[in-house]
């Protein structure tokens, strides 16, 4: 029913269904990592998502309790849980609170989070194995690990690039492991290198390596790993190593970085690679003493948050192909500017050469008292001279860019001037008189010029001058023409 009204999602990962609300979690996609029963409720206090192993314990149709309230599962849930709950909502992200039963066991665990719609929610993992002590502790640390990055989790999605998430990641994961190192190096497994994105290690002999590794660590220049490095990363399973510089190839990292990563008092390192895709893009490491290292314990820190990077991993290598698509449509829009601004400069060259031709051409007319006039293809005048604006008295104002040339000669001299053009459009031959248009009307008649251009030349413009009668220079430039 509320799957056929879109209240619900259901989805698979691996052997494990998630059922939740419309409106997820950001968590979404690490929920199902955690082993405990788990669910998430809005700032209503509605349940909106639960994990597999919820519903293994609850016994009953899920959907029976996605959209219920919280004093709804007295019967599953601790008493006095919505007050806790309520406290939490008002505070900020990854602040956490636990429920207690009369023994003092912990029973569950309520973290503040942030949702898709960015308001508030509460992650509640339920702890059905009841331990105590130290033991349980480290027992459960990869849980615990799991919780604060569960919390930081919209806090990580926040960070610009892949390498700020995880290393944001490598810190909330040093929270749980202070006496530890804790490191990521982000891997070009095409070039077989990786770089160092983070380093935290905070134990009572690590000031100097730590005031060693400041303004050090963003100037590392990608340093080559092993090959075989690299397939044993990309199996997905932890990989022991002695220190960090059996990563590496032999005397590929620089002097001063490997002095300080044989300072660093831990003797076993072990890591995981993050893979996206079938492609190791990252290595989660963390590094302990061997009186502290315990296989089991720390296999399963890194698998978990492994289980919880990849996705992440994910999401920013969706967002960086992105960028690089929007960088190449902008690198190809910057080509076109410069092209189309390179040829606007080459037009407005040319334009100005034009007119300045134009001017002295005007301007040699004038000296010898013969019109010219320059027009569009469509006939709009573009240039007059002072020799036509006299003959014809035309106002100059007037004439320019508003009027045709029908409006300034006599209408049947301009169209037969027009008509001339329109015949060179058209390839036609002409002989030398089919190159003239006589105006009468003047008192001394006026012989009028078309100028042809060769080939494309006129660039749309059209040229013509015009000499009274007995029209010396034209009866010379019509003998130049072709028979």
């Amino acid at each position: 029913m509320l799957q056929n009204e879109d209240l619900i999602n259901c989805t698979h990962q691996y052997h494990s269904k998630i059922v939740s609300m419309k409106y997820p979690s950001a968590v979404h996609s690490i929920l199902e990592t955690i082993a405990e029963p788990s669910l998430i409720v809005d700032e209503t206090l509605q349940v909106i998502q639960v994990n597999s192993s919820y519903s293994e314990m609850v016994r009953t149709d899920v959907l029976n309790h996605l959209g219920k309230r919280i004093d709804e599962l007295s019967h599953i849930l601790p008493d006095n849980l919505v007050f806790q709950l309520q406290h939490l909502l008002e505070g900020k992200d990854g602040e956490k609170s636990t429920q207690k039963n009369q023994t003092g066991v912990i029973t569950c665990t309520c973290i503040r989070i942030t949702l898709i719609d960015e308001k508030p929610g509460i992650l509640i993992i339920m702890h059905l194995q009841k331990h105590t002590g130290d033991d349980s502790r480290k027992q459960d640390l990869s849980c615990e690990v799991l919780h604060t990055l569960s919390a930081k989790i919209h806090k990580i999605m926040q960070r610009e690039t892949r390498a700020g998430a995880y290393s944001l990641a490598a810190s909330c994961i040093h929270t749980v492991l202070p006496d530890d190192l804790v490191f990521t190096l982000m891997v070009d497994e095409s070039g077989t290198t990786g770089t160092l994105n983070s380093l935290f290690f905070s134990g009572t002999s690590s000031k100097n390596v730590m005031d060693g590794m400041t303004g050090i660590i963003e100037k590392i220049p990608a340093i080559p790993i092993r090959e075989q490095n690299i397939l044993h990363y990309k199996r997905g399973q932890p990989v022991v190593h002695d220190t960090i510089l059996d990563i590496f190839q032999e005397n590929q990292v620089p002097d001063k970085i490997a002095d300080l990563f044989r300072t660093v008092p831990v003797e076993t390192i072990t890591g995981i690679g993050i893979i996206v895709d079938t492609i190791l893009i990252g290595i989660l490491g963390i590094g302990t003493t061997r009186e502290n290292y315990q296989s089991l314990k720390y296999d399963k820190i890194l698998l978990s948050a492994s289980a919880f990077l990849s996705p992440i991993g994910m999401v920013y290598r969706l967002l960086e192909a992105k960028t690089d698509d929007v960088q190449k449509y902008q690198g190809h829009y910057r080509n076109i500017y410069r092209l189309l601004t390179e040829k606007t400069q080459e037009d407005m060259l040319h334009l100005s050469e034009s007119r300045q031709l134009r001017s002295l051409l005007a301007a040699v007319l004038d000296r010898m008292n013969i019109s010219l006039i320059t027009t569009t293809g469509n006939g709009t005048i573009t240039f007059i001279n002072q020799t036509a604006l006299q003959t014809y008295h035309i106002d100059i104002h007037k004439s320019l860019g508003e009027s045709d040339l029908s409006k300034t000669l006599p209408a049947d001299v301009a169209g037969s001037l027009m008509d001339l053009t329109k015949k060179e459009i058209n390839s036609e031959i002409f002989s030398m008189n089919q190159n003239t248009v006589v105006d009468m009307n003047p008192e001394v008649p006026v012989t009028w010029y078309y100028i042809r251009y060769p080939n494309d030349l006129s660039a749309g413009e059209c040229i013509f001058i015009g000499e009274k009668n007995p029209a010396p220079l034209i009866s010379y430039l019509n003998s130049l023409e072709p028979e």
